[in-house]
């Protein structure tokens, strides 16, 4: 098959559909959690493997996403990161997206689905990360030679420049900043996400309705050999991974694991300003205020759109029940107000930044949830050391959209090879959290 050409209709048609009490599967592979991470990581499993590939299963609670973690993000996607291997899965996620999205067209796609920039919206305005504080320009500059090292289109702006270059700035207060010139922005979640599946299931996926509620570990072998849903089905596996994002800590549980993510509430404003409509907030980057509040421009350039939000402090932040089933998790999502939280901590912070934004109406909002890893809010990917055929792919707190491509390729090779072939997360392991020991990402949103 070649993009743009009309090819046969016939496909392989992958199972999907709601489970059967008492019936049994088996799979060779179950990714439970059919989020953006879970479903390249099928995808990946099937692409590499080719015909003689793994059987693989996608069990997932929740097939409309009403409260999928990437479907309800901001869509960002950035280089701007301090760790090496953040820096590494964004890029080489955008790469495929820009480059080589066309593996992404099942039978009979046109041109403009084979165009991965054009398909999923990707506005390519940069993230503008600011420092208030020498210490805080200082981590600036470390991060920036490291970004720069590894390829990465990323700019340093005394406030000057800073100033110049966006005149709805107050920068007064900045000491440095730090803008990503090209390779950063936003797209549309839901497309990627809609997409991979689609591919996965032609490749030969199954996809299925469901919740896990039993993992089976062999107590001899130490073992997966099969997971329990709800509906008492029950599928054998010769290998289960944890996509279950901000669910995967209580997955783990099932198998005696202890794995420190937790669902932690987040919202997103959405917010019109009169003043800012107009040429000069045509092009508008991600913006993030020394505080962490952030803001970008949303929907057509200077119609005066943007959504906001921030991360609360610790002890504001707020945990989620894990325990919620999928139908009590959207309606709790859908409840939560947070015009308090809007008014106290984010308005003041905007329109100390955007001098525009001290008049506003906010037009919507929404509530998501970070997998959130208490540890060091960064993703745990690979085997468990003891239960080896226990894989996780979670934790990314915040970051899971942006790594998802690169992530799922990664889980699949050391699937199917026993080891990392294009990007080493070995650092990211299960083992630093039996050792208690942090890998810390400095740049967090």
């Amino acid at each position: 098959r070649a993009c743009g050409r009309r090819a046969s209709r016939r496909r392989r048609q992958a199972g999907c559909g709601g489970a059967m009490a008492g019936a049994r599967r088996a799979a060779d592979v179950v990714i439970a959690g059919g989020g953006v991470v879970g479903s390249f990581a099928a995808l990946w499993l099937r692409a590499l493997g080719g015909a003689t590939g793994p059987r693989v299963t996608v069990v997932e609670r929740d097939p409309r996403f009403r409260a999928a973690s990437s479907v309800l993000s901001c869509g960002g996607f950035r280089q701007q990161f301090s760790l090496l291997e953040n820096i590494r899965l964004s890029m080489a996620s955008l790469r495929f997206i820009k480059d080589d999205y066309a593996q992404l067209a099942t039978i009979g796609a046109d041109e403009d689905e084979c165009n991965g920039p054009k398909r999923v919206g990707f506005a390519e305005e940069g993230y503008l990360f600011m420092a208030g504080t020498e210490q805080g320009a200082q981590v600036l500059r470390e991060n920036n030679e490291l970004q720069l090292s590894e390829g990465a289109h990323v700019a340093l702006l005394e406030p000057h420049a800073l100033a110049e270059r966006f005149p709805f700035l107050h920068c007064d207060d900045i000491r440095l900043a730090s803008l990503g010139t090209a390779n950063e922005g936003w797209l549309d979640p839901y497309t990627l996400l809609m997409d991979a599946r689609r591919k996965a299931a032609e490749l030969g996926v199954t996809f299925m309705t469901g919740c896990v509620n039993g993992v089976q570990v062999d107590p001899q072998s130490r073992q997966v050999t099969a997971v329990t849903l709800e509906s008492g089905e029950e599928i054998e596996c010769g290998a289960l991974v944890n996509a279950a994002g901000a669910w995967s800590g209580k997955l783990a549980e099932l198998a005696g694991v202890a794995l420190p993510v937790e669902p932690r509430l987040r919202h997103v404003f959405s917010i019109h300003s009169r003043a800012m409509e107009g040429a000069g907030s045509m092009f508008c980057p991600l913006t993030v205020d020394p505080s962490g509040v952030y803001f970008r421009r949303e929907g057509r350039p200077g119609a005066g759109k943007f959504i906001c939000g921030v991360s609360p402090a610790e002890d504001q932040d707020v945990t989620i029940d894990p325990g919620m089933s999928a139908d009590d998790l959207a309606a709790e999502l859908e409840r939560r107000s947070a015009h308090e939280f809007f008014e106290d901590q984010v308005w003041p912070v905007l329109a100390n930044r955007v001098p525009a934004f001290a008049e506003l109406k906010v037009t919507g909002s929404w509530a998501g949830c970070y997998d959130f890893n208490t540890l060091d809010y960064n993703a745990v990917v690979g085997p468990h050391p003891e239960i080896k055929n226990l894989f996780f792919a979670t934790g990314f707190s915040g970051h899971g959209l942006q790594m998802s491509v690169a992530t799922g390729r990664a889980v699949a090779e050391h699937l199917l090879y026993s080891s990392y072939r294009s990007i080493d997360l070995t650092r990211f392991g299960f083992d630093r959290i039996t050792r208690g020991e942090r890998v810390l990402e400095r740049n967090i949103v």
